[in-house]
């Protein structure tokens, strides 16, 4: 029987599957993806991908009136190493992995600032031990009304998955905050526990859904395994109060304006 797992930074637990929200997504488009399972949003172990974040319509009000996307970040499911999953260097010595290393974003012509925020995670090897990487990216100062959409772009590194382990995928999960004209905002974070449900009125928190994307296994699995496991990569509440946001709080707690 396939197993999930669930990474919250610190806690694993077994986790049983939950629905989605039945509605329109903020969420990684999936034209992009190499489909290798039964599923969309997959991609090869060990390698690496160009991922697009699909911006499909503005925010909205109770009244129905429009506001169009101003801004967008995105929070990096990174924070810890991924049981069963490694990193190599040239000689075979054997590393940690996190679910995305070595990210990077592209350039937007639509927004007039971007912004790669940087911060601590488990060591990985990539070109030498690595023990910091992007842990958010933002795009500032931009306008998609809900007549248009933006695809927006970033590339990253998988982990390989360990052939003696029972992972047989790992599903990441992409916390992201659309900000829009006015105020408003809509919080695609999978969780209620964060500052963006503390009760704003232009806040809208989907609490039961965030972007995200799949890794899957090459290698068959070892017999005891039946089926595998699918391990979850989600961000913690900490990791969203601290790197989403206009203003925000990392890298030995020093503040920076996402406006300036």
């Amino acid at each position: 029987m396939l197993k999930n797992q669930l990474i919250k930074l610190s806690a694993v637990c077994i986790l049983a599957t939950s629905s989605g929200a039945a509605m329109a997504h903020l969420n990684i488009a999936q034209e992009d993806a190499v489909v290798v399972g039964n599923g969309s949003r997959e991609y090869k172990e060990g390698g690496s991908a160009f991922i697009d974040v699909n911006i499909s319509h503005d925010c909205s009000n109770a009244e129905g009136e429009h506001f169009p996307t101003t801004g967008v970040a995105l929070l990096m499911p990174n924070g810890m190493n991924v049981p069963g999953t490694y990193t190599a260097d040239r000689s075979g010595n054997m590393y940690g992995a996190n679910a995305v290393m070595g990210i990077k974003q592209r350039a937007s012509a639509i927004f007039k600032k971007t912004k790669v925020v940087k911060g601590p995670v488990e060591s990985f090897y990539s070109h030498g031990e690595k023990v910091e990487d992007v842990r958010a990216l933002k795009w500032m100062h931009g306008k998609i009304d809900n007549d248009h959409y933006e695809n927006l772009e970033f590339k990253t590194g998988f982990p390989k998955i360990d052939m003696e382990s029972c992972v047989a995928k790992i599903k990441m999960y992409f916390p992201t905050v659309q900000y829009c004209k006015d105020g408003y905002k809509t919080a695609w974070i999978k969780t209620a526990d964060s500052v963006y449900g503390m009760g704003d009125a232009k806040t809208r928190v989907t609490d039961t859904y965030a972007a995200y994307a799949t890794i899957v296994r090459t290698s068959d699995l070892p017999e005891n395994c039946d089926d595998g496991e699918i391990v979850e990569v989600m961000p913690s509440v900490e990791e969203i109060n601290m790197y989403l946001g206009m203003k925000s709080k990392h890298k030995h707690g020093h503040k920076h304006s996402d406006d300036d």
